[in-house]
């Protein structure tokens, strides 16, 4: 596979940026080659667009676009993509190796070399997911392959894909952190399945209310499984602690403000969901759960919807992401203050597919609406300086 730039329109967009931040005049260029130069950008974030079939290379640094030039005070600009074919959409990153991009219209994944920033493989899955994983070696990665019941084991170095069976409506993967449980979340179910990464054997555990998402321990002990409840057809909400060792349930703790998402910071858990008892369309909120009393507090008003992603910065921003809410004004993001316990919307329309804090700056890359949007977190508001990136782009991740 080679490396292409993307589109014209792409490049002047970005120029533009740079003439009003930097004064100065700009032309843009493009590589043609078939086989172009790497970006050499040091800090860059692989972003996937789903209409160009590629992942574009942004600098995190400044927020640029692509690389600058300056020859006679002249800055030219030179934005880098790989090229990976068809519709990339979600990204798992292997750090310091391989970035995997997952080609929604052929179930393909794109296996593309982080230095050399091009596409070494392409792994053929046996159907649609949703949800992919990888083990903490970078040798595998295991897939969820809700509508034929499979979980997809992915030879990375080999470049093959093997199926566990028997796992009915299989959607949602959660590793452990050693990379010894695999943990596998099916809809329309009150039990979850593990599966042991070593002889891929399976154990199905009851106990829980339509189960959503779930979070490892540091220790890997425990797997704190989010029950969405009433939101996805069950009854209540709640935080199951589930012994691994054990294989039961050991602790619940009822959220009333939903659960479909999920962080742990310390010995803080994180949720979002809905709320249905006020609204029956739902209200968004988002809960703290003590791991170790399991006791809930807080429950803050936010955007209602899905809530699938979450990310804290070092500030203590929580930036959570939902899809199909109902603010078509605001959109679907929320910003919640750990410290002070308050929440806001975000003022962008769309769905939230990806949320990343860029290292050692205070600044949040979100996607909303198949949009990027850069946030400043000392006042959670849009920045000034936006890349604007004619597509639709799906996710963002930090390479380096």
């Amino acid at each position: 596979m080679k490396r292409t730039p993307f589109l014209s329109l792409s490049i002047i967009l970005t120029a533009s940026i740079l003439i009003s931040n930097c004064g100065g005049s700009s032309s843009s260029s493009s590589t043609t080659t078939s086989t172009p130069p790497v970006s050499k950008i040091k800090k860059r974030v692989f972003i996937s667009n789903t209409f160009f079939g590629s992942v574009g290379i942004l600098d995190a640094a400044n927020d640029v676009g692509g690389t600058v030039t300056l020859v006679n005070n002249v800055a030219t600009l030179t934005f880098f993509s790989i090229s990976t074919g068809g519709n990339p959409t979600f990204m798992v990153f292997s750090p310091g190796q391989f970035t995997m991009a997952y080609r929604r219209n052929d179930n393909i994944i794109a296996v593309m070399d982080n230095t050399n920033e091009v596409v070494v493989s392409s792994i053929t899955l046996p159907g649609a997911t949703e949800s992919v994983v990888l083990s903490p070696d970078s040798k595998f990665a295991y897939a969820a392959l809700r509508n034929s019941g499979q979980v997809a084991v992915i030879d990375i170095v080999n470049k093959t894909a093997t199926v566990i069976n028997n796992i009915p409506q299989a959607r949602q993967l959660v590793m452990s952190h050693n990379g010894a449980t695999l943990l596998v979340i099916s809809d329309n179910s009150d039990s979850v399945t593990l599966v042991k990464t070593a002889d891929k054997s399976t154990t199905t555990v009851t106990g829980f209310d339509r189960p959503y998402n779930a979070i490892f321990s540091t220790d890997d002990s425990k797997a704190y499984v989010l029950s969405c409840g009433k939101e996805c057809g069950g009854v209540t909400a709640a935080v199951n602690v589930l012994d691994v060792a054990g294989l039961a349930v050991t602790g619940t703790a009822p959220v009333p403000g939903g659960a479909t998402v999920g962080l742990l910071s310390n010995s803080t858990l994180y949720v979002a969901g809905n709320d249905f008892s006020v609204d029956p369309a739902g209200v968004g909120k988002v809960s703290t759960v003590d791991v170790g009393t399991l006791a809930v507090a807080l429950k803050t008003t936010i955007s209602n919807g899905t809530h699938t992603v979450m990310a804290l910065t070092p500030d203590g921003k929580l930036y959570i992401g939902a899809k199909a809410c109902t603010n078509t004004t605001q959109g679907c993001l929320s910003i919640y203050n750990t410290a002070a316990g308050t929440a806001k919307v975000g003022t962008v329309a769309g769905d939230v597919t990806s949320i990343l804090p860029i290292k050692d700056r205070k600044v949040v890359y979100t996607v909303e609406g198949g949009n990027l949007r850069i946030y400043d977190t000392t006042t959670d508001t849009l920045q000034t300086t936006q890349i604007n990136i004619p597509g639709a782009v799906y996710d963002v991740k930090e390479i380096d």
